[in-house]
């Protein structure tokens, strides 16, 4: 392999990490510069990290027919603004047809070995750096689920390779990072932030353990973790640090009837039953001015049980072949630590925000489940530590 071959592929791999987080992290990169901008920057990244791998045929075919389905829900969901209210405006139109097609240009990213590690990197590394700026400075504008999201997707991968990375000087870093994260989140009003990397952890633990039969010392891994953790959240308490969650968390489990979010359901569930089959249109929550705060409730009401139903497939898919790889083809740390960040961000989405930015969310599962289509561990993060690993089949 020839030196100019090689810097040629990691520019392409780093430029496509790049355009992949700047994707990702558009809400908090708003914290600091608040303009459309930021998003047709980043869409435009998307775009040439996708034109420099046309000429590669990296699309398998198992991945071909889970994204299929995708696109099934991308031209029902465009075309429900046929039969959807009127309340469309020009910004609008373009938005949602930003929200539809954009994770197409994903399926054409060559997501490569090298690459998922640069993506794991950027994400922790921006989640420090959004952690730190929030405890130093402080931010003046932008929602706390803008702050708590980067942090939240940084602390999942750094616990998912405390437990999956086998280097003692990761585990070291790692330990840091978690307990930084840990911090930031603490001061923030975000429930999810703090309870979904959690949630994700233990996913992505088990998938592991069972995956490489390692069930006892997985789980002894992840209860030590979780003791480790207990110990630090006490230990800084104790120092004066105030969870500001706890207070949302009791009232929502000691009066959940009071709970805004179960009326804002029953409300939308209404408006599902007006139109069952097709729906009412896409984005019609910006018609009501308020939103399901539920992606899967919110895809109902705007494309009914048709383009429900091609969504469920597609993410049913799209789990299922990470699954298979994850049994059948022993993906590396920083697989795991992807799909940790990527179930926060899929998860946080579920809960916070509209159909109308779903794009973020949906380009994260497929970046996961193209890097889970080309597993191995020569550019993981144990590699990368002096870790030393049997060869691995490759892929056929």
């Amino acid at each position: 392999m020839s030196p100019t071959f090689f810097s040629h592929a990691l520019l392409k791999q780093s430029s496509t990490a790049l355009a992949v987080c700047a994707t990702l992290n558009i809400p908090s990169i708003k914290l600091f510069y608040n303009s459309e901008a930021v998003n047709i920057a980043a869409l435009c990244l998307l775009a040439f990290a996708a034109l420099t791998s046309l000429y590669k045929k990296n699309i398998k075919h198992d991945a071909a027919v889970v994204l299929f389905f995708y696109f099934l829900f991308t031209i029902f969901s465009f075309a429900s603004i046929i039969w959807g209210r009127d309340h469309y405006t020009l910004t609008l139109l373009v938005q949602l047809f930003l929200t539809c097609f954009t994770p197409l240009l994903t399926i054409f990213l060559d997501i490569d070995r090298r690459c998922s590690t640069f993506i794991v990197f950027l994400l922790v590394s921006w989640g420090a750096l959004i952690a730190l700026y929030y405890l130093i400075f402080g931010f003046e504008r932008g929602h706390y689920l803008h702050v708590s999201l980067p942090i939240g997707v940084a602390l999942s991968a750094a616990l998912t390779g405390l437990i999956t990375t086998h280097s003692l000087f990761a585990r070291l870093v790692f330990s840091l990072l978690s307990t930084l994260f840990l911090v930031a989140l603490f001061y923030t009003l975000s429930r999810s932030g703090l309870i979904l990397p959690f949630l994700s952890l233990a996913f992505v633990a088990f998938l592991y353990a069972f995956a490489q039969k390692r069930l006892v010392k997985s789980t002894l891994q992840l209860f030590l973790t979780a003791a480790g953790l207990t110990f630090i959240t006490l230990l800084l308490l104790n120092h004066g640090i105030t969870i500001t969650q706890l207070e949302r968390l009791e009232r929502g489990f000691q009066a959940i009837e009071d709970e805004p979010r179960l009326q804002i359901y029953s409300f939308w569930l209404n408006e599902f039953w007006e139109a069952p089959l097709l729906g009412q249109g896409l984005g019609i929550s910006r018609y009501h001015e308020f939103y399901p705060h539920n992606l899967f409730l919110d895809v109902a009401v705007s494309t009914g049980l048709i383009g429900l139903f091609f969504f469920i497939l597609f993410i049913l898919l799209s789990v299922y072949l990470i699954g298979v790889r994850a049994f059948h083809h022993n993906p590396s740390a920083i697989h795991y630590m992807l799909l940790a960040s990527t179930l926060t961000i899929f998860l946080q989405w579920q809960t916070s925000h509209d159909i109308t930015t779903a794009y973020i969310p949906i380009i994260a599962l497929i970046v996961a489940m193209k890097a889970f289509m080309a597993t191995s561990r020569q550019y993981s993060l144990d590699s990368a530590c002096g870790v030393k690993y049997p060869m691995q089949a490759q892929d056929n």
